[in-house]
């Protein structure tokens, strides 16, 4: 062994620290990246559970309002649908031979606007 020449372990050791170094850098920066994937993909998920249960519930009150009678018609679907939060727009229209009520039922859920339609169609008079 030369003189200014150091023995073969002591010389692999400070590249050994190097290298661990550099790999706990890289898993850092993996790890930091694969979390902040996994936090979109939640919150996507979380949008998506929410705009299903809205149209769920727009579903539901449709159908809880397709039922009632056609003079009650338009007075029930409004008290239904504040009773659950949803916005209500009732219209009636004319189309010969008939005439009836267009229900429309909408709410806001991760970032869109859903909206439901319900349509009572009635003999004119």
């Amino acid at each position: 062994m030369r003189r200014n020449e150091l023995p073969r372990h002591v010389r692999r050791r400070g590249i050994m620290m190097l290298e661990a170094l550099i790999a706990a850098t890289f898993f850092a920066v993996t790890m930091g990246l694969a979390l902040k994937i996994h936090q979109q993909s939640t919150s996507f998920d979380h949008a998506r559970y929410e705009q299903l249960a809205t149209r769920f519930q727009l579903e539901n009150v449709a159908e809880r309002i397709a039922g009632f009678a056609d003079d009650t018609f338009a007075d029930e679907a409004a008290k239904i649908a504040e009773a659950d939060g949803l916005e209500c727009k009732i219209e009636t229209f004319e189309a010969e031979p008939y005439g009836g009520t267009h229900v429309t039922l909408a709410s806001n859920a991760g970032g869109l606007r859903l909206t439901h339609h319900v349509w009572r169609l009635q003999e004119a008079n």
